[in-house]
């Protein structure tokens, strides 16, 4: 599958009914969305009341409130006494109350999978059909076009499949706020070839613009999308498009315009889905690894380092232009933080021992817990349509706010963007190269999530705040995400190989070689004395390691269709089939209990 994105201005006709839409599916949402709650609670409803769960879940309970009296201690002494170390007592009392809590969470987790009793699934097996049923019924009254209305059931599978606990507390998807973004779109069965795209198709087409004496106007585009059915006519929604790219061959599966907001302005795309599996692009010969690691560097913060078979080298570097392009939007937040402070002691300074009208006492009743300028500007905008005597010097003071505030959030979201797609592009690029280059990409199984982590309060080092402003400002998650998709379009493949010491083993002579690697770039090895870049060391040993167990390696992105194995190693069902067991399995349970119903009754 491919994805190709356009550019669209507004809807030129059929605005009104493509808003409503948007408001329609965001409705539907939000109403799935208090579905899968409801189930949610049923389901823990029947489980939390089987057996000994509630006296397990009254011990877990317990075991966290011993971890949180423990770490407030620890807490509160490293405060008290401005110092990083933990006495020996606290350390130990935390770590108690650790290993308490964790054979708890086990003892809960082990109940709940044991408390599976026929009974107990007859049960979750009519919460789930009453759930199917709301969604149903929800979807019946939606008033969303059929096409839409996919996309927000397809946008729910993801909150489906979360568990039902964040740990041991419920975990609920989230209802959405409207900020007048959302997706439009048909789903075309069967697929359309993409030279078809220019027909009178009744579901979405393409019309080529011309100029003033009749000649093709080649970049743009009228992209027309079917957003409603009068009985069997289609509703036509149009907006005006521009083709940087022709779309490639194959069947286009989807056609989907959402709207983005960026500050106080909209953003208007289309995505054509694309099935082609024909046209693969080839690549080069051999693998290259690629260790995934920022540090700061002449020039910048470098992010991978990649070493071939042949030694060749290639660095990914993101420069300092481009750094403090990416913080430019935070510092002009902190100036419209340090604007809006002094505006909202102005406004309490300016509405004290004043005759005001009900409407501003009203709108400005909770003045003091007002935390965002959107709240201050809402209220000046109010303000310029009903003015009163005697507020020309608040007004005129409140206003030329407003207007500059207005201005800055525009810079701001701006100007994060842009730096953002500068920095994909990059990775893109970069990614790309290497695809084209080499048969494989290897990197390394890294959990950034880890990383994002700040270090336990018993533990004696310091956060290291640099390194972890730095890792945001440069997203090594967006580059891995970059080397995957690389390889969906072309030959070969990208790989992830287990965990191993990489950075800290010489690759030399192949001993573990600890030593601190956010204070030195160059180490020299104490063993055998060779010195080398602790990023290029890791990549040559990444590479040493896949040469030596490739077997290990598990795929991360192909062109080719290849068996997704489970851990077991087994191929991994697809979510179809896996639809299919489950409903085939409840047939025969609900079966089992009408033979069992049926024996019962008998005399």
């Amino acid at each position: 599958m491919i994805v190709m994105k356009y550019g669209l201005k507004p809807p030129s006709h059929n605005a009104e009914l493509v808003r409503s839409q948007l408001l329609l599916a965001h409705r539907y949402r939000n109403t799935l969305i208090e579905i899968e709650r409801g189930r949610r609670t049923a389901v823990r409803g029947v489980m939390e009341n089987v057996g000994d769960i509630p006296r397990l879940k009254a011990a877990v309970m317990a075991a966290r409130f011993r971890v949180q009296e423990a770490t407030k201690m620890v807490k509160d002494h490293k405060s008290k006494n401005k110092t990083r170390k933990v006495p020996e007592n606290l350390r130990t009392e935390l770590d108690d109350a650790r290993i308490a809590r964790r054979d708890a969470v086990a003892a809960w987790r082990k109940s709940k999978a044991e408390a599976r009793t026929p009974d107990v699934v007859r049960q979750l097996d009519q919460i789930n059909d009453k759930a199917n049923e709301l969604v149903r019924s929800a979807r019946a009254h939606c008033g969303v076009y059929w096409g839409t209305y996919l996309l927000v059931e397809a946008a729910m599978d993801e909150s489906i499949d979360m568990p039902l606990y964040d740990g041991t507390e419920p975990n609920d998807p989230r209802f959405l706020r409207w900020e007048g973004e959302g997706r439009v779109g048909v789903q075309v069965q069967g697929g359309m070839a993409t030279d078809l795209i220019y027909a009178q198709d009744t579901r979405v087409r393409l019309e080529k613009v011309v100029d003033k004496l009749g000649r093709p106007n080649s970049p743009y585009r009228i992209l027309w999308l079917r957003v409603d059915s009068d009985g069997r006519k289609p509703v036509w929604a149009r907006w005006p498009m521009k083709m940087h790219r022709p779309l490639p061959e194959g069947l286009i599966k989807r056609v989907c315009v959402q709207v983005r907001k960026i500050g106080p302005r909209e953003e208007w795309t289309v995505q054509f889905t694309v099935e082609n599996e024909l046209s693969i692009r080839p690549c080069g010969y051999g693998a290259v690894a690629v260790n995934l690691g920022w540090r700061k560097v002449d020039g910048g913060i470098r992010l991978a380092f990649a070493t071939d078979g042949q030694g060749e080298t290639s660095e990914l570097v993101v420069t300092d232009r481009m750094i403090s392009s990416l913080r430019k939007a935070s510092d002009l937040r902190a100036v419209r933080d340090i604007r809006f402070n002094q505006a909202m002691d102005n406004l309490r300074e300016w509405i004290a021992g004043r005759q005001l009208p009900v409407w501003f006492q009203e709108r400005t009743k909770h003045v003091h817990a007002w935390r965002t300028p959107g709240r201050l500007a809402s209220l000046v905008t109010y303000w310029r349509d009903h003015r009163w005597d005697g507020d020309e010097e608040g007004y005129t003071t409140f206003e030329r706010w407003r207007y500059r505030d207005h201005h800055l959030w525009t810079w701001e979201c701006d100007q994060r963007e842009k730096s953002k797609r500068r920095r994909r592009d990059l990775y893109r690029v970069w990614s790309a190269r290497l695809a084209e280059r080499y048969n494989v990409i290897v990197v390394h199984e890294h959990d950034l999530s880890e990383v994002a982590k700040k270090p336990a309060c018993d533990e004696d080092q310091g956060d290291n705040e640099m390194a972890r402003s730095n890792r945001h400002l440069v997203a090594p998650s967006e580059l891995k995400k970059a080397l995957v998709n690389a390889k969906k379009t072309r030959d070969g493949s990208t790989v992830q190989m287990p965990v191993e010491p990489i950075t800290q083993t010489c690759n030399v002579c192949g001993q573990p070689e600890p030593f601190d690697t956010s204070k030195q770039v160059m180490h020299t090895c104490s063993s055998c004395g060779a010195r080398w870049d602790q990023d290029h060391n890791a990549s040559i040993n990444l590479l040493t390691w896949y040469s030596e167990r490739s077997g290990d390696a598990k795929v991360l992105g192909s062109a080719r269709k290849l068996k997704v194995l489970d851990e077991k190693g087994k191929p991994k069902e697809s979510k179809r089939d896996r639809i299919a067991r489950l409903n085939k399995d409840k047939k025969a349970r609900l079966e089992t209990a009408r033979i069992s119903n049926d024996n019962h009754a008998k005399p």
